[in-house]
């Protein structure tokens, strides 16, 4: 059974699941939102084939979008829902708006590269 992690201190805003960065954003403008289904896959895994998903037992309540930077997740204030992975820590997240996208690593001969999973 996966972990659950809590933000407790440090920084609340920006957490990683993986390879996958979890910003929490104040506003977001020109993204078009759409209703959430079952789940919503944020990555999938290059090494393994697991997928990084959102899920919540309130669909109704929580809606997505995406650019080319990545998906955005808004949850109404009051709802929750889940940051699944196979092989990570499930992480919570209460009402507001999230950013899922890819998590990068400095590397001294190849510069920033994506980190992959």
């Amino acid at each position: 059974m996966n972990k659950v992690k809590k933000y407790i201190g440090g920084d609340k805003n920006q957490n990683y699941q993986g390879d996958v960065s979890v910003i929490r954003l104040d506003s977001i403008k020109n993204i078009v939102f759409k209703p959430f289904k079952k789940e919503l896959k944020v990555a999938l895994g290059e090494v393994t084939g697991h997928s990084h998903r959102v899920i919540t037992k309130t669909p109704e309540k929580l809606s997505w979008g995406q650019d080319e930077n990545g998906y955005y997740l808004k949850i109404e204030d009051g709802a929750k829902a889940s940051l699944v992975h196979e092989e990570h820590e499930t992480h919570e997240l209460d009402g507001g708006i999230y950013f899922f996208g890819s998590q990068w690593e400095y590397d001294p001969l190849e510069q920033f590269r994506k980190v992959m999973d």
